[in-house]
């Protein structure tokens, strides 16, 4: 389940004579927990019974990951154990994830890796004794008894230390710790993620989650409140999670010992750049001067700590100084290419034994192998390539070998091949590619065994099955490459078709031995989100929050192992698809030329953008299947020239799919969107940047979405169509959309096996009259949806069929999630198939689709609910249901955090009265009113964005809902950038700050009447002016727009005002921090709404610091606006004097007309006594520091400084 399972093993230290093994694992049973245990091997079988506990670790498996595993043995008998941190990292933005929210325990890395009552993100150090217990040893982090953390810690502060290795010399403890995958450095979160390889040689605290390299600090950020605080303190950390069960106070951190990021490093650029991470720890080795051996490592690596990573597929070697601080890194076999080395150990003869994982992401790579890497110093051994077509089927087996590959390093060596195709060491063939005829059925061990003319030799294996074919597994749905929601159900099926097993199409293979291995891909590896037995059935892709700053996508994994064969072992078949997200940052492409990445400037945010873009440039993703989906949309900024996006399949030139133009933005980010059609199957989509030959950096892309459905399961009517009311429902015809979207079963299979086998509702054929199906089975809490149109608004007759072996079930139904019906109180009606009809006279059902739910409540005596058949819903009286308006507050509106907000809303029914009108605010209740003038008073409304609705009740039941207002309630007027917008510069007239009306702008329409840019009732257009971008238009009198800036020049500024107008328009000023500015301005005729001039204003004195820009619109002119607006302009025209302190002791005492005010500046203020000022001083500095604040506080005044 999860990363749980086997997670680690190695040999007692005795082995040879005791037999011992170790193992760290997940034990079966309902406590998550993992077991370290010792074994006794009885010849090459592991004897269970022989278990003895060493050490159980508590964990938990509700979320992924990170479980770690690596066991080794160190000087003095002493067993050390790596543990993962045990926590979902992927809703921390790539940051440190240390949310403290109640329930959210698996998202906090504290309570495992910063906490020193907890066994978890640690490397453990115990000492195995002979009766199968472990004892403390001495040097530990923490006492023997308890008293400050878990005595069985001795490395802390660990978030995946995946493998670990112990110097058998020295004692000192090498790992590699697989880091976080943020791309850049925060300054509301931290730093960048970092990989690290360690060097432990005493116990110590390494930081995580708190600090990442070498000692780079997080900052302390509230999940609750997304408020960020200060940066941690690697000298004195502290824990104060909720979810610590361990000292506060910690050990201080230790930095790590060699640490990277995503990108080149800096610090050790011996490390390749680019590229994934997985720091490995691997072996130190030292040379053995009286080993005889042929393959031993030289001398030249003797005390060298090796290093290797998966994700970039290398081995360094380190080199340490006197002192054992790193001297050099080296390359190690640098023209070899490992395929993701995931183990390495040093053997008796002094070669290196390695495990290579392979390409795939799950298990059974075709190319995983165990390769021994020998040092040749004379005659290198030849190199032995075999493959075999086929490697299984039915006996007789002809196969075709081939040694291609096969071959010798020294020049003019020849080499000569043997094959033995029984693996007994009989030649068979000398041809480089023969061919054989197994006539036995069995398990073989062709070997092709090649020699050099010096005598070296290689042997090359390769495994035969004759007398059994590999069953093959398809995935039928969903398709390989398709789309998905995060969240979002998505069906699945598989079929297995096997040559001596049958096939589970016609029934000879149980779909119960199928399985299906969801998992969530991230980077080039994927965590597990457990296993699924069946051919059909649906997953739910996980939530997450992250994929903005992770990549992260869907693995399915289905496998098959069949009966085997007479003389013949069992064999594995596998398929393996991927499945996208449908918003996907463009930085995680497959394959790209000619473009790179730099960190995006998108106020939305994004990660890394795409850049450096040139005619011609392209990227591609692979696989990809445009199932349900019919347009992308692309967020660029183009601050050139613009261009053209042009989708191509399984090639740079092959058929085009897509276009779409990229226009100019003016530097502001965009969402361009365009169709695209779906060619069917699986392919290598080619997304290709052009405009002209020779153009360069046309744009930037930050990201892309893909529209539509994909796989992701919506609700839709069972046949397509809604039920038509009035009319006969079938209980059996409930949605599509499966467990959790259209019905809920508390069990995942159909009981009646029959009708829709795929769902888990329990269906069986019926003895009622009419025939048919019934569902049953049903028990309280299950529920099922019916999509439907009603013909008619008004009162409706609900008639249900129902049977029951018990009385006292009960169950109601809804429309649209209001209870119509009220309990149904199910009675005994003599049996399972003897069928009553239930009936429910006064059910108000409004015209139109909607959702109808019939829920089951509570289990009668029998232990369900009953049996259902069909529901019947017939018009007793047409009624029109009410009419409701919310018209307080408008659309758009903001307010202040903790606000009181009065919503009035107007409803009326034509042929009845209005009951009641209930409140709601993204759909959660907030209030009632019984009377006209409906109206309720929500108060201390917190920070966020509010749909706010409407419902009315007529006096028959009949309801409706008013269309939603939205709302936001923020902390205050914010810059739309987050920041300041500097000057000197442009501010652009569509960047007003956010806020809301009547806080960064007011607007006396609540339409965005050119439909662009921002989700406001400002109105924006897309510009015609020099530059693109966009432009605010349809501008009235009493409007304004308000603006955050930052002056970095105290001084007289030019101002000019961009505009346009179609004939005479009105005037305007523009204030700062509340003064007008420049009087009264007039927009002239400039002969069409996109013709522009620039208005300017000169001698406009701004202070330096951080003010308050507003854009007032006066009065209307004869085309009864005031014009259209672009940008402005600010430019110094002089400078005054800057304000400076002067650091040269402190300031105190009484000054003298003449003196000076001295300061100290490790203060955060100044205070004069107002006694002293008799004139102005000036405030001299050796860096340049701005007043901010000027108080006078009782007798002094106080100058408060940055």
């Amino acid at each position: 389940q999860l990363e749980d399972g086997l997670l680690g093993l190695t040999l007692d230290p005795g082995f040879a004579t005791n037999n011992w093994l170790y193992l760290f694992y997940s034990p079966v049973g309902a406590t998550p927990k993992q077991h370290v245990s010792r074994f006794t091997m009885i010849g090459d079988t592991l004897d269970l019974g022989s278990e003895q506990v060493l050490l159980i670790i508590p964990t938990q498996r509700d979320q992924c990951c990170h479980s770690a595993g690596s066991l080794t043995f160190g000087p003095g008998g002493n067993l050390f154990i790596s543990v993962g941190d045990n926590t979902n990292p992927f809703e921390s933005s790539g940051y440190d994830p240390i949310d403290e929210r109640p329930g959210r325990s698996a998202w906090d890395a504290q309570k495992s890796s910063g906490n020193a009552g907890d066994l978890r993100g640690k490397i453990l150090r115990i000492h195995p004794e002979t009766n199968g217990t472990c004892t403390i040893p001495t040097g530990n982090l923490f006492p023997a008894n308890g008293s400050a953390g878990k005595p069985e810690i001795y490395v802390m502060g660990n978030r995946n230390p995946f493998r670990i290795s112990v110097d058998a010399a020295t004692g000192w403890l090498y790992w590699g710790e697989v880091g976080p995958d943020a791309n850049a450095d925060d300054a509301l979160r931290g730093p960048a993620g970092q990989d690290e390889w360690n060097q432990a040689r005493t116990a110590g605290n390494y930081g995580w989650p708190y600090f990442v390299g070498n000692n780079k600090p997080y900052i302390d950020y509230n999940f609750a409140t997304g408020v960020s605080g200060a940066a941690f303190n690697p000298n004195a950390p502290v824990n104060n999670s909720p979810n610590n069960t361990g000292p506060n106070n910690l050990p201080p951190a230790r930095s790590a010992w060699i640490w990277y990021p995503y990108t080149a490093s800096t610090e050790f650029p011996e490390v390749n750049g680019g590229g994934g991470r997985t720091a490995m720890g691997g072996p130190v080795y030292h040379y053995q001067t009286n080993l005889v051996s042929s393959r031993k490592l030289p001398r030249y690596y003797d005390n060298t700590v090796f290093i290797y990573e998966w994700s970039r597929n290398f081995i360094k070697e380190v080199k340490l100084d006197d002192n054992g601080d790193v001297l050099k890194i080296n390359p190690f076999l640098p023209s070899f290419t490992f395929s993701r080395p995931m183990d390495m150990e040093i053997g008796p003869d002094g070669a290196i034994y390695m495990i290579e994982w392979g390409s795939g992401f799950g298990g059974g790579n075709a190319d995983a192998k165990i390769i021994r890497i020998d040092y040749v110093g004379g005659n290198h051994a030849p190199v032995a390539v075999a493959s075999a077509t086929p490697d299984n089927g039915s006996a007789p087996l002809t196969v075709q070998f081939s040694s291609a590959g096969s071959r010798d390093q020294d020049t003019n060596d020849v080499i000569t091949l043997a094959w033995s195709f029984l693996g007994n060491g009989t030649t068979n063939s000398t041809a480089p590619n023969p061919s054989f005829i197994y006539t036995q059925a069995g398990n073989y061990n062709a070997q092709l065994i090649v020699t050099d003319s010096q005598g070296g030799q290689t042997v090359a294996n390769v495994a035969i099955s004759a007398g059994n074919n590999k069953p093959v597994v398809t995935i039928r749905q969903p398709g390989n490459g398709a789309f998905f929601d995060w969240g979002e159900a998505i069906n699945y099926q598989l079929t297995v078709s096997d040559v001596e097993d049958g096939s589970t199409t016609n029934g000879t293979i149980a779909c119960a031995g199928v399985t299906l291995e969801p998992s969530l891909g991230h980077n080039d590896h994927a965590h597990s989100q457990g296993q699924f037995t069946g051919c059909a059935g649906q997953i739910v892709a996980p939530v997450n929050t992250d994929s903005d700053a992770e990549n992260l996508f869907l693995v399915l994994a289905g496998s098959y192992t069949d009966n085997g064969a007479p003389n013949v072992s069992p064999l594995t078949g596998r398929a393996t698809y991927v499945l996208h997200p449908k918003h996907m940052q463009a930085e995680f492409f497959t394959t790209n030329t000619g473009v790179f990445t730099q960190p995006t400037a998108d106020p939305n945010g994004g990660g890394l953008d795409i850049a450096g873009i040139d005619h011609g440039d392209y990227i591609t993703f692979s696989p990809m299947n445009l199932t349900n989906i019919n347009a992308v949309t692309y967020r660029v900024t183009a601050g050139g020239s613009g261009g053209r996006i042009e989708v191509h399949i399984d090639s740079p030139t092959g058929p085009l799919v897509s276009l779409v133009n990229i226009p100019v933005t003016g530097g502001a980010y965009s969402d361009v969107t365009a169709a695209i059609s779906n060619p069917g199957g699986t392919h290598d989509l080619y997304f290709v940047f052009l405009r002209n030959p020779g153009d360069t950096g046309l744009f930037v892309l930050n990201w892309l979405e893909f529209q539509g459905d994909g796989v992701s399961l919506n609700q839709t009517p069972f046949g397509g169509t809604p039920r038509t009311i009035p009319g006969t429902i079938q209980a059996e015809d409930f949605d599509n959309g499966g467990e959790g979207i259209a019905y809920h079963d508390n069990d995942a299979s159909n009981n009646g096996i029959e009708y829709r086998l795929s769902d888990g509702v329990d269906i069986q054929s019926t003895a009622d009259v009419g025939g048919g199906f019934n569902v049953g089975w049903v028990e309280a809490g299950e529920w099922m949806e019916y999509t439907v149109n009603a013909n008619t608004s008004g009162r409706y007759k609900f008639e249900a069929r129902f049977a029951s072996a018990g009385d006292g079930g009960l169950f109601h139904v809804e429309f649209d999630g209001v209870d119509k019906t009220g309990p149904f109180d199910v009675p005994d009606t003599g049996g399972w198939q003897n069928w009553q009809t239930l009936v429910s006279s006064n059910v108000a059902i409004n015209a139109g689709q909607q959702v109808m739910r019939v829920a089951l409540d509570s289990n009668g005596g029998s232990g369900l609910v009953g049996n259902l058949n069909y529901y019947r819903l017939t018009l007793l009286a047409s009624n029109n249901p009410p009419s409701v308006t919310i018209t307080n507050p408008g659309n758009n509106a903001a307010f202040s955090a903790t606000a009181a907000i009065t919503i009035n809303a107007i409803a009326t029914d034509s042929d009845g009265t209005v009951s009641t009108v209930e409140f709601f605010a993204n759909g959660n209740p907030i209030g009632t009113d019984t009377s006209s003038p409906f109206s309720v008073l929500w108060t201390n409304v917190p920070v966020g964005y509010y749909s706010l609705t409407a419902r009315a009740t007529d006096n028959i039941g009949n309801n409706a809902l008013s269309s939603p207002v939205n709302i936001s309630v923020i902390n205050g007027q914010t810059p739309f950038f987050g920041l300041p917008q500097t000057i000197p510069g442009i501010v652009q007239a569509e960047n007003f700050d956010g806020g809301g009306e009547g806080l960064a702008f007011h607007d006396t329409d609540t339409a965005n009447n050119g439909g662009q840019y921002r989700d406001t009732s400002v109105d924006v257009e897309t510009t015609g002016d020099a530059g693109g971008g966009y432009n605010v238009g349809w501008t009235g009198a009493g409007e304004w727009l308000e603006y955050t800036v930052n002056a970095i020049v105290d001084g007289t500024y030019s101002l000019g005002l961009r505009v346009a107008s179609s004939g005479s328009a009105g005037t305007f000023h523009v204030e700062i921090d509340g003064q007008n500015k420049t009087g009264s301005m007039t927009v002239p005729d400039t002969g069409g709404w996109q013709n522009y001039t620039t208005l300017t204003k000169t001698s406009v004195a701004v202070s330096a610091g951080q003010h308050l820009v507003r854009l007032a619109l006066d009065s209307t002119g004869a085309n009864g606006t005031v014009g259209n607006y672009n940008y402005f302009t600010f430019t110094a025209t002089s400078t005054n004097a800057p304000v400076f302190l002067q650091s040269a002791g402190s300031l105190n005492g009484i000054f003298a007309d003449d003196a000076s005010a001295v300061v100290n500046l490790g203060a955060k203020s100044i205070t004069i006594p107002k006694s002293a000022i008799t004139r102005f001083y000036r405030l001299r500095s050796s860096v340049q520091t701005r007043i901010v604040t000027v108080q006078i506080v009782g007798a002094n005044v106080v100058l408060t400084y940055q």
